[in-house]
């Protein structure tokens, strides 16, 4: 397991257990996971797909795990001011 600082002062951990993984679900973190380099047709950099539920990440086992702290949205749109 590895603890990254983000640029914008965030952490993120990387790891390869799906069991910090899950754990990290439970807690509310953003579970992503990384791809081996793939080609793509556009060329592009292969984005992390997001994981939702245990069972995400239990098929994705043996792949890099990023957790990232979750953020909150706010959608002022919505208010009654």
């Amino acid at each position: 397991m590895k603890i990254v600082d983000k640029d914008d002062g965030t952490q993120e951990i990387q790891t390869y257990d799906m069991y910090i993984a899950t754990q990290g679900l439970r807690e509310g973190y953003e579970v992503y996971v990384t791809h081996p380099l793939r080609p793509s047709a556009d060329d592009r950099e292969c984005a992390d797909d997001r994981l939702w539920t245990k069972a995400d990440i239990v098929e994705a086992q043996s792949n890099l795990y990023i957790l990232k702290e979750a953020k909150e949205i706010t959608d002022d749109t919505h208010s009654n001011n």
